[in-house]
């Protein structure tokens, strides 16, 4: 859009976006945020999509709602669909996905394998599309069959060989740098001395644990979407503010002292 107004090719840009289009995916609508003439014509976009009955689809770290600075009426539109989460593919659907990319890679594995590494891969799409890929060259280069021994060896590779860090832990650390009581971190208190410290306690769960945004936020009574922007919040100021990103590098390193 900012390409089309520079270069007064906007009514190419609305015929694109409004008209030529089947489905629009926008990714990331967070980062709208403020930015008040793209929502604007985004809204007008939105409107003339629905009035043709397109399908519209938004992906965001963050709800509608929690969304600062975004204008009433889009916001509004927002929220008019269909809202719903994605969370950590469960065993079933890791053994699908392993299936599927296998087949895609021209592998042929047997079902104990499938199994063998859905059972340890639990992180996103690209780690599993990763051991895979290793797998393949692996067996390709020493000409072996793919069996169980070699799996767990590609495996060892793609897991954390150290000790595992809780969300306790990193409470406890947290507390014990800004001197607060751990309670307090799930309090309702907005307050500098306690807000700034439960941020930070979010950052280094998301950096240092395998806890999930849901189970950070039931550790402070919040939801997924509040865990998402104090990330975010963090994320900013360790860009902007040297202490803080100081602060973080500190207890980050005492946090992978503790794993060894």
């Amino acid at each position: 859009m900012i390409f089309a107004l520079k270069n007064h090719r906007i009514d190419e840009f609305k015929n694109k976006y409004r008209r030529s289009c089947d489905v629009l995916l926008l990714e990331e609508i967070q980062f709208l945020s403020g930015k008040e003439k793209t929502q604007l014509e985004l809204g007008y976009t939105l409107d003339a999509l629905a009035n043709d009955r397109k399908r519209i689809i938004f992906t965001s770290s963050l709800l509608p709602k929690d969304i600062p600075h975004l204008n009433k009426e889009l916001a509004s539109r927002l929220t008019s669909g269909i809202i719903t989460t994605l969370d950590t593919p469960d065993y079933e659907t890791r053994v699908k996905i392993i299936e599927r990319k296998s087949s895609e890679q021209g592998l042929a594995l047997p079902h104990e394998i499938f199994h063998l590494l859905a059972k340890d891969l639990t992180g996103d799409v690209r780690q599993m599309e990763s051991t895979l890929r290793c797998l393949k060259a692996k067996a390709d280069l020493m000409q072996a069959t793919i069996d169980p021994d070699l799996a767990k060896e590609v495996l060892l590779c793609h897991m954390p060989t150290q000790n595992l860090l809780t969300m306790e832990d990193v409470k406890a650390m947290v507390c014990q740098y800004f001197k607060v009581d751990p309670t307090l971190l799930a309090s309702k208190s907005r307050k500098k001395i306690h807000a700034y410290p439960r941020n930070v306690y979010v950052y280094l769960c998301r950096q240092h644990t395998q806890s999930t945004v849901e189970e950070i936020g039931r550790s402070l009574s919040r939801n997924h979407s509040t865990v998402l922007y104090a990330s975010e919040v963090m994320e900013h100021k360790m860009k902007v503010d040297k202490r803080v990103k100081n602060q973080i590098e500190f207890l980050s390193t005492k946090l992978k002292e503790m794993k060894k």
